[in-house]
């Protein structure tokens, strides 16, 4: 295996790779990779281990980083550096994290998105799913956000380019990650629209509508029921 990097993925489930071959990883040592894979630069070790064990004492809490890290070290001296008072996330470690949050970036960017559009699926599963620490929960909704913006510019972008079936899929992606957003609702709604299909638009709408009044007694915007109204109004007259 000389020669192949190690591959950090922590959308999805927790998983280590050398190559295309997988690593077997205890949980201590699993669970503070991940942490720096989230936090690249050096962390001081106090701060690493209050994170991971915060019902611990700081002195428990410092023994199982210690612990976490001795059973890291069979794995290879490049995965982690480890200092007298900070560790990290060796350089050449790749995480699916960072290509994740640069293809949102790149889709979010002013100058516009360069070809070929990047695959939603990058953007349609959570941080660490079955994982429920304090820390985790923050970078999770932290990259929901993030993902649910770049699957609503993506959405867009297939639109202008003609790619309806793509631009619903997107949207509907992001409807999934984040059910009660209006914009995600919205962007479904315009895609059906430029396709022609009123009906579908219309029937996205009153789901839509349908559950944020169940959900928190509101109503869509005026801005969404204009969108749907009018175009409602202009097939009738067609």
């Amino acid at each position: 295996m000389q020669g192949w990097r190690y591959a950090i993925y922590l959308v999805g489930r927790f998983s280590l790779r050398r190559g295309p071959q997988p690593v077997k990883v205890p949980i201590g040592s699993a669970r503070v990779l991940a942490f720096l894979a989230l936090h690249r630069n050096p962390q001081p070790r106090s701060y690493v281990a209050g994170n991971l064990w915060p019902e611990l004492s700081e002195a428990r809490a410092r023994a199982n980083l210690r612990n976490a890290l001795w059973r890291t070290q069979p794995l290879g001296d490049d995965l982690l550096i480890c200092h007298a008072d900070s560790i990290e996330l060796g350089p050449e470690v790749e995480v699916d994290v960072d290509a994740v949050r640069a293809a949102a970036e790149s889709l979010m960017a002013p100058a516009g998105l360069a070809q070929p559009f990047p695959h939603a699926e990058k953007f349609g599963h959570e941080l660490l799913a079955d994982w429920t620490d304090d820390w985790v929960l923050y970078e999770r909704e932290r990259l929901n956000q993030l993902c649910v913006h770049a699957l609503e510019a993506l959405s867009t972008h297939n639109l202008r380019a003609g790619n309806y079936a793509s631009a619903i899929d997107n949207a509907l992606l992001a409807v999934r990650r984040e059910p009660l957003r209006e914009s995600a609702h919205r962007a479904v709604t315009r895609a059906h629209l430029a396709e022609g299909n009123v009906a579908s638009a219309r029937q996205q709408f009153d789901r839509y509508a349908a559950l944020v009044q169940a959900e928190l007694g509101i109503r869509p915007s005026d801005e969404f029921v204009d969108l749907v109204t009018s175009t409602t109004r202009e097939a009738m007259l067609a």
